[in-house]
């Protein structure tokens, strides 16, 4: 198996809607309503993912396995009032069903933490649903510790709620857990923020109310 990692570009938009949507469908399954999940469309994430890159404020990395695209990370500063300028964020990490367990999801958060690193920051958080306990432990095991915080957010009509966890960059990247034993999943559910850089606004109060109107 042959793992590559590069830039995004405006070109791979539909690509990563459909490992967005896929992803979701397989995540979701118990947490969101099937009607929900099934409607979920990847012409308007193409659409979204297409205005994203081109405005260029979001940062994301692609994985590629044996020329396939398996899976994609977002992240950038971190967008929370109560963190500073050292804080970063890992706004959306999403691999294919079909690359779960491939160490996907360990490479590309590595790679992720490694440019934040390089870029100054000295810690990371993400956002991830309190029921997604797959994703948890994805992260959990890689380091990273629930803080205090925590929202609420509305997907199909159900309401959610999100927690934050957090790391130190250096510990990120000392992190010696095997990437075969971490179960690579979509990861972040702020993933939608990718429409609030469009638009200079901050959608991280309900992201999958936005979704749910815009994307059927």
């Amino acid at each position: 198996m042959q793992m590559d990692i590069r830039e995004a570009t405006v070109g791979d938009a539909q690509n990563i809607a459909t490992v967005h949507v896929a992803s979701w469908q397989a995540a979701y399954q118990g947490i969101m309503p099937a009607g929900f999940l099934e409607d979920l469309s990847v012409a308007a994430r193409t659409r979204n993912w297409q205005s994203a890159l081109t405005a260029g404020k979001l940062r994301v990395l692609l994985a590629s396995v044996d020329g396939v695209l398996a899976g994609w990370v977002a992240f950038g500063a971190c967008r929370d009032a109560d963190k500073d300028s050292r804080w970063s964020e890992v706004e959306a990490l999403y691999v294919s069903p079909a690359y779960w367990r491939h160490g996907v999801g360990h490479a590309l958060r590595v790679a992720a933490c490694a440019q934040l690193q390089q870029a100054g920051y000295e810690h990371v958080v993400l956002w991830v649903l309190a029921a997604n306990q797959r994703a948890i432990a994805f992260y959990e095991r890689a380091g990273f510790v629930r803080d205090q915080a925590s929202k609420d957010i509305v997907a199909g009509g159900v309401p959610l709620t999100e927690v934050r966890y957090c790391k130190a960059l250096a510990a990120s990247l000392n992190n010696s857990v095997s990437p075969l034993l971490e179960k690579d999943n979509e990861v972040i559910e702020q993933t939608d923020v990718l429409e609030a850089r469009v638009r200079g606004g901050d959608d991280s109060a309900s992201p999958a109310t936005s979704r749910d109107k815009q994307e059927r």
